[in-house]
């Protein structure tokens, strides 16, 4: 097979798209669709390979794994045992699980699925797995287990069935991608994205497209090449800066950077300006370090990100990514090159010695999710503060995200419900937490919630789509059906929702992950720009909150939680391991005047929601700031932690807002239902 540099050159641009994004540089949020250049090249490669040797009557089974083997293993296992000291120093239990969870998978090439099962890829929460990426890896091992095996089947029947096969089921896994891609189920949303068999598609481009050059030459003509090569180029290149974690992906948009790749692949040669900017000397030297590079950039900017209270800023990310470019030609020239050389490294040595490590880094990962993240290393209480802290007592029966039949998943007293909780994550936070409290006033009640869907009919959520309106509308059936259920407790994000970005706390607290973007049933989210959508959000949310107040229900509105910007429990570790400091003596708190404006726009739309006596308005910041420390909003003091995560109230923080609700349910005639005046 001759050596082609502008490959190499395009495995640069890929590498460098990917790293920027995972650094969070907001012009390359499309970046991560360098892997999908990446999966085109390695279908055209393999195949073509594969293709060779069948029709040279050399291939075999056993010397392609040994190819992969010889590729993948070295680098990756090395990365692997690098990592490990740094997860056991620095990671919180919780943390430390799932990175054994993460390297136990990667042994066994299913991370892909682990991190379907977990996250999406866009979720905040990947920003401090230092594996993520190689789901990337689990999808091409995957394809491979079955991929030569179809191309000796169809050999025998030669080039034009391979192909047309190759095009069926690249047709078909596309088709699948592009409905899963927008479906109303978050599951199958997710798996789209990190499944083989609707990215198998982006591999078979690369398959059809060596199966195309194994009989014919490539164009040479200048003028097409020159003008094909760039535009393919400019596919990529707009992909990479237009695409965001809103996009649909990957689908049809994803036909942009593969489409592209395979332009390029075809057309790009010396004689072309493209082929010649991808052969010159430093895209080459990035594309030949390419994979080590990939494996190292996320464990450094992971690892950086957990040690440091803040995220780092783009000084440091800039020298991180050129320390994985020199972590990456390490790795490539001492050992990607000499585990490559079948001189010094034979069949068996490679797959024994492959096979130790492997089994040695399962059964460390094995060990470290047995003994839950090794608490007891830590020396100080943080293990038993989220559980202590955030006690999670079973209901009657699993109703998490679904309406519960008749009987089922009542919290608190088992006897009819009377309340129901209804709302996103917070609702379910504040259902979870309260069952013991409404057990003390012999209270049943029901758990409508929702992860991501705030409780209003009609909004759709960009990336949810259907869900949220079935599911609201299923909720909406509910109580309307339900006359027990006399009291409504609406809970959810409604900040975000309106604001539709996380939250930056001003003093190192950043949230991460991407923003969400509601929009009407029947419309699309582009029909409106930034602050037309927050002022439809706001007004959805009055008119949804009159709706339920309609049914003659009794509504208890629970205004925004203040958001924190750190994990507590994370940000307490982090203190105390780094720092020194006493886990019971921490005090966290973050600016009043920071909460008060990012909340001024959420306040304003629940205050206009007209005074009427079955409303009742319970508002956490009133609770929670300028009370303990003027100025300040409270999130742990004097070793009591109020909150679970970034934005979820704890035990402590739930009893504070439950406090005023069962005083409303006790007695609803005592309860001042006005707004209060500011």
């Amino acid at each position: 097979m001759q050596y082609r540099p502008e490959i190499d050159g395009l495995r640069a641009v890929a590498v460098i798209a990917v790293i920027l994004f995972h650094a969070g540089f907001a012009p390359f949020a499309g970046g991560f669709v360098g892997v999908d250049v990446f999966f085109v090249i390695s279908g055209y490669l393999i195949a073509t390979i594969i293709l060779s040797e069948i029709s040279g009557g050399t291939f075999t089974i056993t010397g392609f794994y040994e190819r992969r083997a010889r590729r993948i293993l070295p680098a990756l296992f090395l990365v692997i045992l690098v990592s490990i000291p740094f997860g056991w120093f620095w990671m919180a239990p919780k943390e430390l699980n799932e990175f054994a969870a993460s390297i136990g998978a990667i042994t066994i090439f299913s991370s892909n699925f682990l991190f379907w099962a977990n996250s999406g890829y866009f979720d905040g929460a990947i920003e401090l797995k230092p594996f993520i990426h190689t789901w990337s890896l689990a999808v091409e091992e995957q394809f491979y287990v079955v991929f030569p095996l179809l191309m000796l089947v169809l050999w025998r029947f030669g080039m034009r069935v391979m192909v047309a096969v190759f095009l069926v089921l690249l047709f078909l896994s596309l088709g699948l991608s592009e409905w899963t891609s927008r479906s109303g189920n978050e599951i199958v949303v997710s798996a789209n994205f990190f499944l083989a068999h609707t990215r198998a598609w982006e591999l078979l481009i690369g398959a059809v497209l060596a199966c195309y050059l194994f009989r014919r030459a490539a164009p040479k003509g200048g003028f097409i090449n020159d003008l094909g090569s760039l535009a393919g180029l400019a596919m990529v290149v707009f992909a990479v800066l237009r695409f965001d974690a809103l996009t649909p992906f990957p689908g049809v948009a994803a036909l942009l950077p593969t489409v592209g790749t395979a332009l390029i692949i075809l057309l790009a040669n010396r004689e072309t300006w493209t082929g010649r900017m991808l052969a010159s000397r430093g895209f080459v030297a990035v594309g030949l370090i390419s994979y080590s590079t990939y494996l190292w950039h996320q464990p450094l900017f992971a690892f950086a990100r957990i040690r440091s209270m803040n995220e780092p800023g783009t000084i440091a990310y800039l020298a991180l990514a050129a320390l994985a470019l020199v972590l990456g030609w390490l790795s490539w020239r001492f050992v990607e090159r000499p585990f490559r050389d079948r001189s010094t490294t034979s069949r068996r040595q490679i797959f024994l010695s492959s096979a130790v490590v492997a089994t040695m880094v399962f059964a460390l990962s094995m060990t470290v999710l047995s003994y839950r993240g090794f608490p007891q290393r830590l020396g100080f209480s943080f293990a038993e503060a989220r559980t202590s802290q955030h006690p999670r007592p079973k209901a009657s029966g699993g109703c998490k995200n679904r309406i519960p039949k008749d009987g089922e998943c009542i919290l608190g007293a088992q006897r009819e419900p009377t309340v129901a909780f209804l709302g996103d994550s917070h609702a379910g936070a504040l259902a979870a937490l309260s069952i013991g409290i409404l057990d003390e006033h012999a209270i049943g009640a029901v758990d409508l919630s929702q992860t991501s869907c705030i409780p209003i009919v009609n909004l759709l959520r960009v990336g949810k789509f259907g869900k949220c309106r079935e599911f609201n509308d299923a909720v909406l059936e509910y109580v309307k059906t339900h006359d027990n259920i006399e009291t409504l407790i609406l809970s959810a994000r409604w900040t975000t929702a309106i604001e539709q970005h996380t939250f930056d706390n001003h003093e190192g607290g950043v949230e991460p992950g991407p923003y969400t973007i509601l929009y009407p049933v029947g419309r699309e989210a582009s029909d409106f720009n930034a602050v037309e959508r927050k002022q439809m959000v706001a007004a959805y949310i009055r008119a949804g909150v009159s709706q339920y107040l309609e049914l003659g229900k009794r509504v208890i509105l629970i205004y925004p939680v203040p958001e924190v910007g750190w994990d507590p429990l994370r940000y307490a570790f982090r203190k105390v391991q780094f720092d020194g400091a006493n886990f019971a003596d921490l005090e966290l708190t973050t600016s009043y005047p920071v909460f008060q404006a990012r909340n001024r726009r959420a306040n304003a739309a629940l205050d206009a929601i007209p005074d009427h006596d079955r409303l009742f308005r319970v508002r956490p910041g009133e609770m929670l700031c300028d009370t303990l420390i003027k100025g300040r909003c409270v999130v742990a003091s004097d070793g009591i932690q109020y909150y679970r995560d970034d934005d979820h109230l704890g035990m402590a923080g739930t009893r504070l807002v439950m406090a005023e609700v069962m005083q409303i349910l006790d007695d609803p005639a005592e309860t001042d239902a006005e707004i209060p005046e500011n």
